[in-house]
C-alpha cells in the first residue's frame, strides 16, 4: 500500500460527465407496491417503498430485490417479496414471496428445495451470490426485534428456496466452535446489518452486526469474522472476539494477525479482487462497548485472514473535511457514519453514498454526498452532493441525466453496480415522507459508451475462455484483456478490436503459470484512446476440480463434466447435505461425461465427489422426486 503523507498535494480530477439519472419508480416516498402477475414483467409493476432490503445481481447483469421494512400492496411491515429489474427493459418482475407483510416462513426439510419454501419477512439481513448464480440469505430482524441466524439458498432458475442451516427460531446463540475449525455445528448468532462478501475461492464472508451471543438482550455490537463453505455446507469462525470488543487498529498501512475492527453494525463494504473494503458504521468505541459513528477505512485479505487499518481515525464522531468538489486531497475525508452504501468499480476505486453520519457542521443528519477513494493514491475525493444539509431529490426528467439531479439525502437503500462500472439505487429512508421506492443509476467520470452485459471465464484443463457480452458499442477501437496473479498488478495478454459484435471470446494458455487464483479484467478504448475498465472476474486454478452438473435440479439421473479431462478408473461418491455418504461405485471412463443414476435418491441436496490419480472434484445437485 502506498501512503502520501505530502500535505500539500492537490489533485484535480474532472466529474463533467459523472451525473444522476432517475431511472424509474414514484417520485415522494410511501408508495405501496405495484406487484402485477406473478412472474410476468411489466412496465407499471413496481416494488413499494422500503429500507434495509437486501440486494443481489445474478450473471446476466439484471439486479435483484428482497424484503425490507415497507410497504407491500396495501399494508406496511417487513416484507418477504422477491423482485428482478432487467436493465435492457427497464422493467421489474414479482418473482416469489408475498404481496402482504409480517409473513411467516416456510422453511420445509433442511437442504431440500420446494416451491412452497420462502424465508420470513425481514430486514437488515445479509446478501451473496455464488459463482454458479445461486442467491444467498442469511440472518436479519422481524417485528418484535426478532433476530434470526437462518441461512437460506435461491435458485434464480428453479425459483426455489432452500433452509440451509440455522435455526426456525429467533435470537439463536449460534455456536463458535474453535477459531479456524469448520464444522456442521458451527452457526453465527442471530444478527442484523452486517458486512458480508465472497472471495475467489466462492466462500461466503460476514463480519459483525448487531446480534445476540448467549441469552444476552439486548443485542451488542459484533466483530467476528466468519466463512461459510457452500460446497461442505459448513461455517467457521475465522477472525474477530465472540463477544465483540473494542479495535485493535495497530500501525496504519500495516496488515497483523492481531489487528481487528471494533464491534460494529450498518458498515458499507465492498470487494476488490482478494480484499474487503469496510467503512465506518456504528460500534464500539471504549471498554464499556459504548456507540459511536466511525470513520476508519479497514481492508481484509481473504487469503492472509488479516486487517489492516487503511485510513481514517481511530475515533468516533469525526466530522467530513470534504474539500472542494472533484479535487482529490490527503486532508478530504467522511465523516463517522452508517448505512450508507458501498460499490467497487471496474477499475477498483471505492465508491460510497449517503447514510446517517456527521456533516461538515458536525451535526447528525442523513446525507447525500458521493465519495471516491482510489485505493492506489490512498486518497478520498468528494465526487458529488452536498456538503451541508439535507436536501431533497432532485428528480429532472425521467430517464435522462442532468448534473443537478439527485436522489437526495437518504439511508438504508438498495445498491448495485453494473457491468460497466455505473452505480445504481433502490429506495431507502429519505426525504419525508419516508420510505422511497424509486431507482437510480449514477454515471462515473471515465465511463465509455459501450455497456457490458456480462463477462464471465470458464477454465477448462489449462486454458481459461473468457466470454464478454456487450451493448450499445459507439465508437469503441478495442478490448484489451489484462491478466493479475495478485488482483493488484495487471499485464495485457492479448485484445480484440470492437466490431460491433453483442460477443467477444478470447482465451489464455495457462501453461507454465503456477497460482491459486488468476484475475481478469477488460480495459476498453475508444478510438480517442479514452478507456475504461470492466469489473474483475477471478478464476481459482487450483489441484482440485470442480464438476458442471446438469439438469440441476435431477429427477431421474445427472450428467457430470469435469474441470479437467480424466480416463481410466475413478471413484464416485455421493455424499448427503451433512456430510454422510449415501452411494458409492468406481467406474471406469473413457469422455469427459460421467452419467449417474439419481433414480434411488430421496429428494434433497447431495455432494458429489470423484476421485481419480491424487486430483478430487466436487459438485452439487438437486435431486427432485
Amino acid at each position: 500500500m502506498k501512503f502520501i503523507f505530502t500535505l500539500s498535494l492537490i489533485i484535480s480530477v474532472s466529474i463533467t460527465s459523472a451525473q444522476w439519472t432517475w431511472k424509474k419508480g414514484p417520485t415522494g416516498g410511501m408508495k405501496f407496491g405495484k406487484y402485477g402477475t406473478l412472474g410476468v414483467p411489466g412496465a407499471n409493476n413496481n416494488p413499494g417503498g422500503r429500507m434495509d432490503a437486501t440486494t443481489w445481481k445474478d450473471n446476466q447483469g439484471n439486479f435483484w430485490l428482497f424484503g425490507g421494512w415497507g410497504l407491500a400492496q396495501t399494508t406496511d411491515g417487513v416484507l418477504n417479496d422477491l423482485w428482478k429489474y432487467t436493465i435492457a427493459t427497464n422493467q421489474w418482475t414479482w418473482v416469489s414471496g408475498d404481496s402482504v407483510v409480517n409473513m411467516n416462513a416456510v422453511y420445509g426439510t433442511q437442504g431440500v428445495a420446494e416451491p412452497t419454501n420462502k424465508p420470513a419477512g425481514r430486514a437488515g439481513m445479509s446478501g451473496w451470490c455464488d459463482a454458479a448464480g445461486n442467491f444467498w440469505l442469511f440472518g436479519g430482524g422481524s417485528g418484535g426485534n426478532d433476530l434470526w441466524n437462518d441461512l437460506w439458498k435461491f435458485d434464480p432458475v428453479t425459483n426455489m428456496w432452500t433452509w440451509m442451516k440455522g435455526s426456525q427460531l429467533p435470537h439463536a446463540p449460534g455456536s463458535n466452535g474453535t477459531i479456524n475449525v469448520p464444522s456442521l455445528s458451527n452457526n453465527p448468532c442471530s444478527r442484523l446489518t452486517s458486512s458480508c462478501w465472497t472471495d475467489a475461492s466462492d466462500n461466503l464472508y460476514l463480519f459483525g452486526g448487531i446480534g445476540h451471543f448467549g441469552s444476552q438482550v439486548p443485542a451488542y455490537f459484533l466483530n467476528d469474522v466468519w466463512r461459510y463453505s457452500p460446497l461442505t455446507n459448513q461455517w467457521t469462525w475465522v477472525n474477530g472476539t465472540k463477544f465483540g470488543s473494542e479495535g485493535v487498529y495497530g500501525i496504519m498501512g500495516l496488515p497483523s494477525p492481531a489487528n481487528m475492527p471494533s464491534g460494529r453494525n450498518g458498515a458499507p463494504g465492498a470487494v476488490s479482487g482478494d480484499d474487503f473494503w469496510l467503512f465506518g458504521g456504528s460500534g464500539i468505541i471504549n471498554a464499556s462497548a459504548t456507540g459511536g459513528y466511525l470513520n476508519d477505512l479497514w481492508k481484509y485479505s481473504s487469503s492472509t485472514n488479516q486487517w489492516t487499518w487503511v485510513r481514517g481515525d481511530s475515533l468516533a464522531y469525526s466530522v467530513s473535511v470534504y474539500g472542494s468538489q472533484g479535487v482529490t486531497s490527503p486532508l478530504n475525508k467522511p465523516g463517522g457514519r452508517l448505512w450508507a452504501s458501498a460499490w467497487v468499480d471496474p477499475a477498483g476505486s471505492f465508491w460510497m453514498y449517503g447514510g446517517i453520519g456527521r456533516g461538515a457542521d458536525g451535526s447528525a443528519k442523513i446525507v447525500n454526498d458521493l465519495w471516491h477513494y482510489n485505493t492506489t493514491t490512498n486518497l478520498w475525493t468528494w465526487a458529488n452532493g452536498d456538503s451541508a444539509g439535507s436536501p431533497p431529490p432532485v428528480y429532472g426528467s425521467l430517464g435522462v441525466a442532468g448534473t443537478t439531479t439527485t436522489p437526495g439525502w437518504r439511508t438504508r437503500y438498495g445498491n448495485w453496480a453494473d457491468e460497466s462500472g455505473n452505480l445504481w439505487l433502490f429506495g431507502g429512508e429519505g426525504w419525508t415522507p419516508s420510505y422511497k421506492s424509486d431507482l437510480w443509476r449514477y454515471t462515473p467520470w471515465g465511463a465509455l459508451p459501450v455497456t457490458i452485459t456480462g463477462f464471465n471465464g470458464i477454465r477448462k484443463e489449462q486454458d481459461v475462455k473468457l466470454v464478454w457480452k456487450v451493448e450499445q458499442e459507439i465508437n469503441l477501437d478495442r478490448y484489451e484483456i489484462e491478466r493479475s496473479l495478485n488482483g493488484r498488478d495487471y499485464e495485457k495478454i492479448g485484445e480484440e478490436k470492437a466490431i460491433n459484435a453483442n460477443e467477444y471470446h478470447f482465451t489464455d494458455h495457462l501453461k507454465g503459470i503456477a497460482a491459486n487464483k488468476i484475475f481478469y479484467r477488460l480495459k476498453m478504448l475508444d478510438i480517442d484512446t479514452k478507456h475504461a475498465y470492466s469489473k474483475t472476474i477471478m478464476i481459482g486454478i487450483t489441484a482440485d476440480g470442480m464438476i458442471a452438473i446438469s439438469p440441476n435440479p435431477a429427477t431421474s439421473y445427472i450428467k457430470l463434466q469435469l474441470s479437467k479431462s480424466i480416463r481410466g478408473k475413478v471413484d464416485v461418491n455421493i455424499l448427503d447435505i451433512s456430510g454422510r455418504p449415501v452411494a458409492k461405485e468406481t467406474r471406469k471412463i473413457n469422455a469427459d461425461d460421467i452419467i449417474i443414476s439419481t433414480a434411488r435418491l430421496s429428494s434433497g441436496t447431495y455432494i458429489v465427489q470423484i476421485n481419480n490419480d491424487g486430483y478430487k472434484y466436487f459438485g452439487r445437485f438437486v435431486v427432485v422426486n
